[in-house]
Parts: C-alpha cells; sequence; structure tokens
C-alpha cells in the first residue's frame, strides 16, 4: 500500500508540474487555524453524487477544521495526545475510538481519496446524531456551528450547548442532552429571530462545555479556541452571505421595546392563584442552573454552591414557573456588563431564593415562599440599606425579564428581585416613574 500511495503521489506531482500547481514546502501537523498558513487541501470543486452542494460544503468545512495534511495537502494520519480522549488514532477527527471502522476504510485509501469519504461521513453521521436534515431550514452558517459541535461532541454534547444557547435567549427548552422535536425547533425560531447573536450564544455555550463538562487541558485548550472562534467567524460569514437576511430581534438591555410580562400583584391570594398555593415542602420547585459557566455562585457566606444537576453549572432552586426566565435574565445581565463588572457588582452572591416564611416585621407571607424571588449580593446590599452595587443598566434587564426591584419599590432592600408587582412605597423610584412599561397586572390580563 505504502509503494501504491509514492506511485499515485509522484503521479498528482507530474500533474501539478504539467498545470503548473505549486506544492507547499511544510508539513501541518495541527488543526489548520486563523492566523495559520495550512497546507492547502486538494479537493473536487463539485459535489460529488448523492450528495448536495451545502452538505458537501459543510461537510468539506468539518474536515478542514479537523485536518492534519501531507505535504501534498492529502489528509494524513494523526497520532493523538495521550489525554485527546478519542483513542490512540485519527483522520479528520474520525478515530479509532468513537469511529474504527470508518477509520480502517479512510486508512486503506489513496490519500486522494480521504478528502470525499470523510466528508461523506462526517455529514451522514452528524444529521443522524442532530435529526437535523438538509431542509431544517436552518441558515447555513448556523447548520455548520451544530453539526461541528455534534462531530467535535456527539449528539449528546451538541444537544447541551445548543440547549444553553436556547436557554440563554429566553427559550423555554429542557437541558436533557437529548435531540428532540422541541430543540430542534427553538432552534430553527432562534436561527430566524436573531441574526448574530445565535452563534455568538453557541459559540459561547461550546466553550462553557468543554469547561464543564469535559474538563480543562491544558495542552489541548489553545486549538480549541483557535477551533470554535475559526468556526463561529466562518458561520457568521455564511449567515451573512444568505438573502434575504433575516431581522435581528432586540436582545435583553438594548433599549429597544421589551417583550410584554404578565405577573400578579403582591399578596397572598394573588400570588396562590397564579402560581399554586405556597407551602414549606416547596413541591411546586426546580432546580435551576446559574446560567455563566465561567463564573462561580456563591452564598452570602461565600462558599461555593454545588452542581446538583450534573452539567457541570451552579444550581438552586426556584419556581418552575420562573426558572427560564430567571436564567434568562442573570445570563443577559452577564452579557451586557461582562464578567469583570458582573462580578464587581456582585451578581454572582446568591442570598437565597426560596424560603416559606412571612415578611420581615409582617403576618402576611414573603415572595420569598414560592420561590419566585431573589436577593442578590445581601452584604453589600442589606435590608435597610439605601444604596446598591447594582447598575441601572442591569436593574433594567432584570425588568424586562420579569424581576421587579425592590430597591425601586422601597427605596432599600436592593437586593431583592421578584417576579410579582410589589406595594410601592410614597418616595420610592417606582412611585415617581411608575413600574416598567412592558408589565402588566395579571388581573388586567384577565
Amino acid at each position: 500500500m505504502e509503494r501504491e500511495d509514492q506511485r499515485m503521489n509522484a503521479f498528482i506531482e507530474l500533474l501539478k508540474l504539467i498545470f503548473g500547481i505549486r506544492t507547499p514546502k511544510t508539513e501541518s501537523h495541527h488543526t489548520p487555524t486563523r492566523g495559520d498558513s495550512p497546507v492547502i487541501p486538494v479537493v473536487p470543486h463539485e459535489s460529488p453524487s448523492g450528495i448536495s452542494a451545502q452538505e458537501w460544503e459543510i461537510g468539506l468545512a468539518i474536515v478542514d477544521l479537523e485536518a492534519r495534511r501531507d505535504s501534498n495537502g492529502h489528509l494524513s494520519v494523526y497520532r493523538l495526545p495521550s489525554n485527546d480522549g478519542g483513542g490512540s488514532e485519527e483522520i479528520a477527527g474520525i478515530n479509532s475510538k468513537y469511529h474504527p471502522e470508518e477509520l480502517a476504510k479512510l486508512k486503506t485509501m489513496a490519500p486522494p481519496l480521504r478528502e470525499e469519504a470523510a466528508a461523506r461521513y462526517i455529514e451522514n453521521y452528524t444529521r443522524r446524531m442532530t435529526g437535523l436534515s438538509e431542509s431544517s431550514n436552518l441558515r447555513k452558517g448556523t447548520e455548520l456551528f451544530v453539526l461541528d459541535t455534534t462531530f467535535n461532541r456527539g449528539g449528546g454534547g451538541s444537544a447541551w450547548v445548543v440547549q444553553t444557547a436556547l436557554r440563554s435567549l429566553g427559550f423555554s427548552v429542557i437541558r436533557d442532552r437529548l435531540w428532540g422535536p422541541l430543540t430542534r425547533k427553538a432552534l430553527i425560531e432562534a436561527d430566524r429571530k436573531f441574526d448574530r447573536q445565535i452563534i455568538d450564544r453557541l459559540r459561547s455555550a461550546r466553550e462553557s462545555y468543554e469547561r464543564n463538562v469535559i474538563g480543562y487541558r491544558a495542552n489541548l485548550w489553545r486549538g480549541l479556541v483557535n477551533r470554535w472562534d475559526h468556526v463561529r467567524d466562518l458561520s457568521l460569514k455564511w449567515n451573512e452571505l444568505e438573502s434575504p437576511a433575516k431581522a435581528s430581534l432586540p436582545s435583553p438591555g438594548s433599549g429597544s421595546e421589551p417583550s410584554r410580562i404578565v405577573l400578579p400583584r403582591e399578596g397572598t391570594n394573588s400570588l396562590n392563584e397564579f402560581y399554586g398555593t405556597a407551602s414549606p415542602t416547596g413541591n411546586y420547585l426546580e432546580w435551576f442552573s446559574f446560567p455563566v459557566a465561567n463564573v462561580r455562585l456563591y452564598s452570602r457566606r461565600g462558599a461555593s454552591l454545588s452542581d446538583r444537576t450534573g452539567n457541570g453549572l451552579d444550581d438552586h432552586r426556584c419556581h418552575s414557573k420562573v426558572r427560564n426566565q430567571l436564567e434568562a435574565a442573570l445570563s443577559a445581565v452577564y452579557q451586557a456588563l461582562g464578567k469583570g463588572q458582573f462580578e464587581k457588582e456582585g451578581w454572582h452572591i446568591y442570598g437565597g431564593c426560596f424560603n416559606y416564611r412571612k415578611k420581615r416585621g409582617g403576618s402576611s407571607l414573603s415572595t420569598h415562599s414560592w420561590g419566585i424571588a431573589i436577593d442578590i449580593n445581601p452584604e453589600e446590599n442589606p435590608f435597610h440599606g439605601t444604596d446598591t452595587t447594582f447598575s441601572g443598566k442591569a436593574i433594567d434587564i432584570m425588568e424586562e425579564h420579569g424581576f421587579l426591584s425592590g430597591g425601586r419599590a422601597w427605596g432599600k432592600d436592593w437586593m431583592h428581585f421578584q417576579a410579582a408587582i410589589p406595594h410601592v412605597t410614597s418616595g420610592s423610584y417606582y412611585a415617581s416613574h411608575g413600574l416598567p412599561a412592558n408589565v402588566q397586572s395579571a388581573s388586567l390580563a384577565s
């Protein structure tokens, strides 16, 4: 076989001399990344029979993201690092652990034939894992990012990434690592509604998965980051070329007209009617994952909270009816502020959500009894304090997602945000400015 490869390579070199094609002098030993000067792949210009032009283009793109090439630009066998997790060797990401039969076939092929075979296999494999057909109505760039993630981290991993991105955009999907019709439908809707944002959120979620689920590996990290950035840039470029362009919805905190949110007025009867009867057992609660993977969540006493659901994110409990909007709210605050300002204001310091108790100094139940209120950074935003560490921009975002500020309602207790219309104190911000324009009382909506 080695002698046949040599004959084939000699024949290709002869053709290159005849047609004046230059051969690169160096061999690439790593995945081509932005800023590299990779060996030029030798691939057919037209899609082969049995595969559409879009499928072919996506398949080739993923192959090129994975490829190690010889000096002629053909796919070569690559020996994997011991902690790669994909076995001992691979060709274009088709490794000995997860794809042993296909790898064996590729190794027996003449190098010039490997490109097409690898692209076909990757296309079929990733669409089978996700249930995404070419007629899925996703933009090509978005489809590329999702399928590349699937090939890199399997169907369960890519479902986690997509579901995490969708939840950060306010979609009510369960992060169950399964590709079902609801996840696919939400992804298509998000791709229509959000232009660049969907790719940016997928890129962020992909890094979160690697860091928190797979685990940080120093010798591989730089290559992974280059890979994610490269496929993000290519996906954005492909999406920009599609016509007609899809309109982007205003993002939370952008200053555009926010979505209308219906909330009950504070009071035991109205809250019981809207959220169900409060109880000490909290049988209406669900675990809520803090939506920012590279920020640890701490209690008011400085202890880090734990990952209860096994998804690599810190968890606590809130009412099932507000879980998704609370995740979306905190994620939007993080996206708007950035990591440094987010931590400076103390949004990562958790003071509690569910606590079946009466209000301080009162006889009626606190909104915490339903798990619809959350206290953030209580040490620097105490109950009786009139100053806050939180920026107006961040508070506005919480309001856009239906969490009204205790500080703006009462002039104190700035730690407190609740998914209910509060009793407003005279002289407070809400008393002089009114409630947020997007909030409507449940009694008026019914």
